[in-house]
């Protein structure tokens, strides 16, 4: 992944950015229509591959607070709503 969208377990936000692009979005994708919607926005955002703070990240990947699957399908039609692979 490039700067324009931080990926992983912990995002962190300027106040005065959060308060521009309205909060987060109530769907899934929002950690991608979060990073686009600084850009619009013109903040800068950026990513750093610094081990010091140690994040453990326990839930699986895709899912959700159902289940796997639930959080597979919920997934597949944010990308498909995104329109990404």
């Amino acid at each position: 992944m490039g700067d324009e969208n931080a990926i992983g377990a912990a995002k962190l936000y300027r106040v005065r950015c959060f308060n521009d692009i309205g909060g987060f979005v109530r769907m899934p994708s929002w950690d991608i229509i979060d990073g686009h919607l600084c850009g619009r926005n013109d903040w800068i955002t950026g990513s750093s591959d610094d081990s010091s703070p140690r994040i453990i990240h326990l839930r699986r990947m895709g899912s959700s607070q159902t289940s796997l699957w639930s959080g597979r399908m919920r997934w597949g039609s944010s990308k498909w709503v995104m329109g990404s692979a």
